[in-house]
């Protein structure tokens, strides 16, 4: 699809994903236009390879995340949120289904029925 003169940009571009979604996994973010170069007016997305128009969404095969091309080039990422501080007293962390698409891949908190959950406040340790 892209030709030998824009390996150096791919590699770069890759290295910047990668960093990316090690960085925002947890979040919601914004990043800086990523455009091919040889693909003036559209987002590019060097994970998946894929060109997209302001508006479409791609869903990253690594890590639970959707990304939104938006009208600068840039993409909007939403990832799963952590769950590290919202478990709460009988409460588990319940691995995500991974061949699901953001935010069925995500991981949820699942408590037992005795769990107040009016009680129950995200990033919290206690009731």
């Amino acid at each position: 699809m892209f030709g030998k003169s824009s390996e150096k940009y791919l590699l770069i571009a890759g290295v910047f994903a990668i960093v990316l979604i090690d960085t925002c996994y947890s979040s919601t973010f914004i990043t800086p236009p990523i455009q091919h170069p040889e693909y003036p007016g559209k987002c590019f997305e060097p994970v998946t390879m894929r060109l997209l128009n302001p508006g479409q969404d791609v869903f990253l095969p690594i890590g639970c995340m959707k990304l939104t091309c938006l009208n600068h080039f840039g993409f909007a990422g939403a990832g799963c949120a952590s769950t590290e501080e919202a478990i709460g007293k009988n409460c588990r962390e319940v691995e995500g289904d991974r061949t699901k698409n953001y935010p069925n891949c995500c991981p949820r908190i699942v408590c037992d029925e005795d769990q107040d959950s009016d009680l129950f406040e995200y990033g919290t340790n206690s009731l």
